[in-house]
């Protein structure tokens, strides 16, 4: 199995330690590549019920970035809902 580059190590033992903490409330933290907008997506989820308590980038975030991501006019990224 290769080894993982210095960086990436480090970040694996930095959600290993988070989710040992966070284990004792119930929660963990999932990470996710978006290859849409090349960003880390962070999770935070109830074991419990498999929740997704709170997402970082927001979902919203996510949508506005991809949408200028494939060239979307920056005008047309207001939703009616807002």
């Amino acid at each position: 199995m290769p080894q993982a580059a210095p960086a990436e190590a480090a970040a694996e033992l930095a959600r290993q330690a988070a989710n040992r903490a966070l284990v004792e409330k119930g929660s963990e933290l999932a990470f996710e590549f978006d290859d849409a907008t090349e960003r880390v997506i962070v999770r935070l989820i109830d074991t419990r019920t498999g929740d997704v308590i709170r997402q970082f980038p927001s979902k919203q975030m996510l949508a506005i970035a991809r949408a200028l991501a494939q060239g979307h006019p920056v005008g047309s990224l207001v939703s009616g809902d807002a």
